[in-house]
């Protein structure tokens, strides 16, 4: 996903107005796909690798963090479940900026 988020968020925010809108268009064209892999990979254990959070959830929400920024939500169900599950996290809280 950090690619898409990249593209997506390094140009509409933090370069914006100066930012490549093919890069960001590029971003958000593939982050159906990559929202669906992640709403597949939870499954039903509620994390990425178990019923425990692990770095892979940290790396991950990262990701979903930023994307917020440019106005990114998360819509799938098991997807924002899992994400305010980690959101509580307080490592994961203090990561934040």
């Amino acid at each position: 996903m950090s690619p898409a988020v990249v593209g997506i968020v390094l140009n509409s925010v933090f370069l914006a107005p100066n930012g490549d809108p093919v890069a960001i268009e590029r971003g958000k064209a593939v982050l159906p796909e990559l929202f669906e892999i992640l709403e597949d990979g939870l499954g039903q254990s509620g994390f990425l690798a178990g019923t425990r959070p692990t770095i892979a959830d940290l790396a991950m929400a990262s990701n979903v963090f930023q994307l917020s920024m440019a106005g990114i939500r998360l819509e799938l169900p098991r997807s924002i479940d899992w994400y305010r599950e980690v959101d509580k996290l307080q490592g994961y809280r203090r990561s934040l900026p």
